[in-house]
């Protein structure tokens, strides 16, 4: 009582043979939400960035916010699709373009050069999601699958964490360390996600 409350709930939009790609559900689903003027655009670059219709049952997500006093907040997003991690990386990167997400698109490139930067560490992103309101896009939302949580996560706390000004890092420790818990090291235990809002 008396403080925020936020309730977020993701569903996963199947394929349907009317719509394979389930961008009509998509855009239908946007419109409702208040965001139409926007719908087609987002839709257009998610649909970039996707791989065909027969490598995911769940073609589109979309993640709804919803917080006492405002309007429901949808994300659309998409698996990301590509044969490395620096062409799908590249993929993101021209659908945040598309939408005017120049500054996001940049800290993304940052991120990925980063996580990208051990060789014996891979990051590989395989999700993009767009934060809109009825008007416009707010800012992109991109998920990372990291190939070993130590390493990983030592990247995070490192100069990422002076670059972005984040408090708290001392926590991936205990992170990684969970990972840690049978002495075997066990690959691709860690997924990370960035926000990148438009405006910096």
């Amino acid at each position: 009582p008396g403080g925020a409350t936020e309730l977020p709930l993701t569903l996963g939009i199947p394929s349907r043979s009317e719509d394979p790609h389930a961008r009509l559900a998509l855009v239908g689903a946007l419109s409702a939400l208040g965001a139409e003027r926007v719908s087609v655009t987002v839709d257009d670059a998610l649909a970039s960035v996707a791989p065909p219709p027969e490598r995911r049952r769940l073609q589109r997500g979309l993640a709804l916010r919803a917080r006492r006093g405002e309007p429901v907040r949808p994300r659309p997003a998409a698996w990301v699709g590509g044969q490395t991690a620096a062409e799908r990386s590249a993929r993101i990167d021209e659908a945040m373009l598309r939408l005017g997400l120049d500054h996001a698109a940049g800290l993304h490139r940052r991120l990925a050069a980063l996580l990208a930067a051990n060789p014996f560490c891979s990051a590989v992103p395989y999700g993009l999601g767009f934060d809109v309101d009825p008007n416009r896009v707010l800012g992109a939302k991109t998920y990372f699958a990291c190939e070993w949580a130590d390493i990983a996560t030592g990247l995070l706390g490192g100069r990422l964490a002076d670059d972005l000004g984040l408090a708290g890092v001392e926590a991936f420790e205990l992170l990684a360390a969970s990972g840690r818990a049978d002495r075997q090291r066990s690959r691709w235990l860690l997924e990370v996600s960035f926000e990148l809002p438009a405006d910096p």
